[in-house]
């Protein structure tokens, strides 16, 4: 590859050509942050346009202006270390210098980050804020945290962070640190089982290949004593359901339950019934939970699992590692001995139907179906002979007003004599179907003669057939 290739001037690609130099940066941090370098684009003659682009390892590289137009007057742009902020290493990087116009192809510059630090005091000085960092927990806390932001008034460098104690840790060993960028890290304390008290330590900061730390950060710990096993409770403190048959399920009810322990405990949420079973739920069925970290629980009724005519109760039983205990007590429609679910009535029931002997007409019978209280929806299937159907297959019926439906039966191909089928109707959400008999006399029934003895008038009636 030729060096006009790479930015020098090339008379094939023209006198407005672009012109870079230099082609290779280097930066180091030894000198605190490192200053920027100049970079020169230029033409032979003309003007050409230009994109300036970084890309580097760890995104350290920056670069100004980001374009232009270069011309015979050398334009100069400004390249510096953007993130001084990096481990101990070397970084890659570079610019892309892109014409806007022409055959000339991209021009790259090379460029390298050097994170280095002499060994002794970088100089200027340290500071921590928080400082001290304190914290107050109460006995049995696994951990707890804070955030400690580091800077520096002197040159850029790496430092190591240590601890004094055992129960206290910085979140990294090492972090770089430059003036005007300050950086954070988390201190954390595991008080274990340690007793309540007050407890005492320090974070160090030595500059990495230096012996001598440059700052400590004091740090206290106070665990107070625990409050265990006191003042469990739930909010409400019962919870009732209203079902009706053909209802959707009803909405989850929450119950919120509270601790005036100060150390974060486990419970577990489990359920009771005093009659039935699988209508009641609860979750989460474990949990954790302090005075500051109360737990919702969301308690479930199916009504899928609960029988027409029965009132029904159970509760939610709430225990804590700690002791506690706490129980919300739950009804659907009164609890025991309530009024439960509505049931569906239909009229007539039985219902007859009678077709002459030969007829292949269908014939169409109204069933009416009724609700004492709330409203249902049902579906409707006639069961037990093909050829009588039911319609609508589903129906809303509301107290006080029926819903009507159509039994028909075909008796196209069928013989003489007394059939009978069956219309089911199921609420859905809850509640017992209805079963309506359908009895079907086809031809001339027997007739039946009723004569007084005393001489009176005489009644003659078919069987299947009402008064």
């Amino acid at each position: 590859m030729s060096a006009a290739w790479l930015g020098t001037s090339n008379t094939a690609l023209g006198q407005n050509a672009l012109s870079v130099a230099p082609l290779n940066l280097t930066f180091s941090s030894t000198n605190g942050t490192p200053q920027p370098q100049t970079v020169t684009i230029s033409t032979a003659a003309g003007t050409q346009g230009f994109t300036a682009t970084t890309s580097s390892t760890g995104n350290w590289l920056s670069v100004f202006p980001t374009g232009g137009t270069a011309s015979t007057a050398p334009l100069l742009l400004s390249v510096a270390v953007g993130n001084p902020n990096l481990a101990l290493g070397t970084y890659p990087g570079s610019i892309t210098i892109a014409p806007t116009s022409g055959m000339q192809a991209p021009i790259i510059i090379q460029a390298t980050y050097n994170v280095v630090t002499p060994g002794g005091n970088p100089g200027g000085t340290f500071s921590a804020n928080p400082s001290p960092v304190l914290f107050s927990v109460p006995a049995g806390t696994p951990s707890a945290s804070q955030t400690v932001q580091l800077s520096t008034s002197g040159t850029a460098t790496n430092v190591n962070l240590a601890s004094s104690v055992t129960w206290l840790q910085a979140s990294q060993a090492g972090i770089a640190v430059s003036p005007g960028y300050p950086t954070t890290f988390s201190v954390t304390v595991t008080p274990g089982s340690m007793q309540a008290a007050t407890y005492t330590g320090s974070i160090s900061v030595t500059p990495q290949g230096s012996a001598t730390s440059v700052l400590s950060i004091p740090v206290s710990l106070t665990i107070t004593p625990a409050v265990i096993g006191t003042g469990l409770s739930g909010n409400p403190a019962t919870l009732s359901y209203t079902v009706t048959a053909g209802s959707v399920q009803p909405a989850n009810q929450q119950v919120q339950i509270t601790t005036t322990s100060n150390a974060l405990v486990n419970g577990t949420a489990t359920v009771t019934v005093a009659n039935g079973s699988g209508w009641l739920s609860v979750v989460p069925p474990t949990f954790s939970i302090s005075s500051s970290n109360p737990q919702i629980l969301q308690v479930t009724v199916s009504p899928a699992n609960l029988v027409a005519g029965t009132g029904y109760s159970g509760s939610v039983l709430v225990n804590t590692t700690d002791g506690g205990s706490f129980t919300v007590p739950v009804s659907v429609n009164g609890g025991s001995g309530g009024t439960g679910l509505s049931t569906l009535t239909a009229f007539p029931s039985p219902l007859n139907i009678s077709i002459p002997t030969g007829s292949s007409a269908t014939v169409n019978q109204a069933l009416s179906v009724n609700i004492a209280n709330a409203s249902a929806t049902f579906t409707a299937q006639a069961v037990g002979l093909s050829w009588v159907t039911v319609n609508p297959p589903s129906q809303t019926v509301t107290a006080g007003t029926a819903a009507s439906l159509t039994v028909s039966a075909n008796p196209t191909g069928q013989t003489s004599g007394q059939y009978t089928a069956n219309i089911v109707l199921t609420p859905q959400g809850g509640g017992a179907p209805l079963s309506v008999q359908v009895n079907i006399t086809i031809g001339t029934a027997p007739s039946l003669v009723i004569t007084p003895a005393n001489g009176g008038p005489a009644f003659s009636f078919q069987t299947g057939t009402a008064f």
